[in-house]
């Protein structure tokens, strides 16, 4: 395995996040080092001349400048960037304003980057000095994508949002940042138990405050567990926000191996997160266990959960949709539709394809620059990754049709063929697909708008349901 360097802002155990965790795990994997950023440029200069890489994993660089991957290119060590978050746009890596609410980017002064992360008016006097640091960083990462040889997104969500703002879309691939492991199932159904699992923090943008007022709506009574870093004023807080006839405990920050033992103790995970969250690991995990999971559709979330298969989605915004969502979830955990081993089978599966793909980049490093990507998918030179867009399509139309109770679907295809994989992304799922004039399906998935509801009625009378993909979205019919 040629000699692997990672970059990231903190590594586990010392630091305990969703990026430092899976930093640990890909140096476990594939070897190598990690070099923790935080440091003098000279630092990351000497770190390179001692571990003279094959290639560099840049998994987040936190606060430090991208400036240092040009270093990188000036030695001719290939190196990609994994899109974790909105680093590349916000120092505080979630689009998230300090008024407690989404943000639309830096303005071209850095004035606007500087208010926000300066927090306070007595911190004021840091405004200029921080605005004159943040004004260029968003054309210097952008200068750093552009030159890395491979840009990691872990959703459809971040790919298609990194695009719009300019990332080469040719050198931009989805890998989910997760890994295999050994993790426990779900145990034995217990009705009466509706424990609920929250890991996030007190505050708007992970959604605690919405989790509470959705929870007044809950009833009957469920048992709060709350992990994650809670000082006694969050505590106290989250206590006087959630309603008395709800259980509450606080577990406090938990190692891996204890959060997938808590996990699959639960009924459901809740992830209320009202930012755009790009990737949760924490509803990964819960699908891993084959626990349902509740979750605001915003960000990567509405991509990676489709209602009602693995997992519910709530409108976001909006506690009584959550609520709903959050009583769906725990219905589940006892109810004889949900298919726990399949959705931790799927789970298993994606962090499978996870490893090969990152496999194969970190140990492609004899390529030109631009050419990783390519050695990625050979043996599959028709490969289009799904867009985001597409992805929700499938979702939309596979969750329509297991409500509608069809368990084999016809899919119609359109002038380029299934070009959106409808036949194997089914197939995961347990619905049997089938092509043209064969069997007696079920349901119809018409890949191209004009095909005529009448005409397709007519060629197969068995349906009781169509699910039709038009420019302005999925249409669907009841018939």
């Amino acid at each position: 395995m040629p000699g692997l360097l990672q970059l990231v802002h903190g590594i586990y155990p010392e630091a305990t996040g969703g990026v430092e965790v899976y930093a640990r795990e890909v140096e476990q994997a594939f070897g190598g080092r990690v070099f923790v950023t935080g440091g003098a440029l000279g630092e990351w200069q000497r770190a390179l001349d001692e571990a003279t890489p094959d290639m560099v994993l840049v998994q987040h660089l936190g606060k430090m400048n991208p400036a240092w991957l040009l270093d990188l290119r000036e030695r001719g060590i290939p190196y990609a960037v994994f899109l974790h978050d909105f680093t590349a746009l916000c120092p505080t890596h979630k689009l998230w304003h300090r008024r407690e609410e989404r943000c639309s980017g830096p303005g071209w002064t850095g004035f606007k980057c500087a208010w926000c992360v300066s927090g306070s008016l007595r911190r004021a006097a840091e405004l200029p000095l921080r605005a004159l640091r943040y004004r260029h960083r968003p054309q210097d990462w952008r200068t750093a994508l552009l030159r890395a040889d491979v840009i990691i997104a872990n959703s459809r969500f971040t790919r298609d949002f990194f695009i719009d703002e300019g990332a080469p879309a040719e050198r931009i691939v989805v890998i989910a940042p997760v890994l295999p492991a050994v993790v426990p199932t779900m145990t034995a159904s217990r009705a009466a138990a509706r424990r609920l699992l929250y890991s996030g923090g007190w505050g708007q943008a992970k959604g605690a405050e919405l989790l509470a007022a959705a929870l007044d709506e809950v009833r009957p009574a469920v048992r709060l567990t709350v992990a994650g870093r809670f000082d006694e004023g969050a505590r106290r807080t989250m206590r006087s926000s959630v309603s008395d006839r709800h259980e509450l405990e606080f577990t406090g920050e938990l190692a891996p191996k204890a959060m997938a033992d808590l996990i699959s103790d639960c009924d459901a995970v809740v992830v209320p997160s009202r930012w755009e969250e790009t990737y949760s690991r924490i509803a990964f995990e819960a699908q891993r266990a084959g626990v349902p999971v509740a979750a605001t559709a915003v960000g990567g979330l509405s991509e990676r959960i489709v209602h009602g298969v693995n997992g519910f989605l709530s409108a976001p915004e909006d506690m009584y949709s959550l609520a709903d969502a959050i009583e769906e979830a725990l219905q589940a955990r006892c109810g004889a539709t949900w298919n726990p081993a399949l959705v931790a089978a799927n789970a298993a599966a994606e962090a499978e394809a996870a490893l090969a793909a990152l496999g194969q980049i970190v140990g492609h490093t004899e390529e030109a620059p631009g050419e990783i990507i390519a050695g990625q998918f050979a043996g599959r030179p028709a490969h289009r990754p799904a867009s985001r867009r597409e992805q929700m399509e499938l979702n939309h139309a596979l969750a329509f049709f297991r409500g509608a109770g069809c368990r084999t679907v016809v899919v119609v295809d359109g002038e380029e063929g299934d070009k959106l994989g409808a036949h194997a992304f089914f197939a995961r799922w347990g619905v049997a697909t089938v092509a043209g004039m064969e069997g007696t399906p079920e349901g119809i998935l018409a890949l191209d708008e004009w095909r005529e509801e009448s005409e397709l009625r007519r060629l197969y009378p068995s349906a009781r349901a169509l699910v039709r993909l038009t420019g302005a979205g999925p249409e669907t019919v009841n018939f």
